[in-house]
């Protein structure tokens, strides 16, 4: 959850059988590394992110 900016940032967190979809209200507060690195995780799309 502190990979994605604490509780206060997840607006909306869906999952479906091979994703979890995540709403935040700060894209900033989003660490995309930490979240790569989380055991399990294939890959992470922000769309926001261009790099």
């Amino acid at each position: 959850m502190s990979s994605l900016g604490g509780p206060d940032n997840v607006l909306k967190l869906e999952n479906c059988m091979t994703r979890v979809r995540v709403e935040v209200v700060d894209e900033r507060r989003v660490d995309i590394a930490a979240l790569k690195r989380v055991a399990g995780v294939k890959g992470v799309s922000a769309p926001w992110r261009t790099s």
